[in-house]
This record gives C-alpha cells, structure tokens and sequence, in this order.
C-alpha cells in the first residue's frame, strides 16, 4: 500500500475514532493523514496507549 492509500484510509476511518475517547489513536490518525507518520514504531507512544487502554479498562 502506498503512503497516499493509508493516508485516505486514515482520513476515512478518523470520524469513528473521536479524539476525547481515543486520544492516542486519533493523533496517529491525524499523522499518517498529514504524512508525518513514518511508520516506525514509537516506544512512547505505543507505551501510552497500552497504559490507557488498561487504564480504561481498569475503570470498566
């Protein structure tokens, strides 16, 4: 897939990831949708949305 396909991809599935439930996952969105997500795994940021999720879940 090229980074123009995952861009629309992203661009259309945003509206179903509404940033005050999914913060971690709307940001990606909005990188990949301004091409500034290269694709290379970021320790922080993969981290922070484990520790949510579980967080989250933790509350449930």
């Amino acid at each position: 897939m090229e980074p123009a396909e995952y861009a629309s991809a992203a661009a259309e599935f945003l509206p179903l990831i509404p940033a005050e439930e999914y913060p971690h996952m709307n940001a990606l969105a909005e990188r990949v949708i301004a091409g500034t997500h290269n694709g290379v795994a970021d320790f922080d940021f993969g981290l922070e949305l484990i520790l949510d999720g579980l967080e989250r879940l933790r509350g449930a």
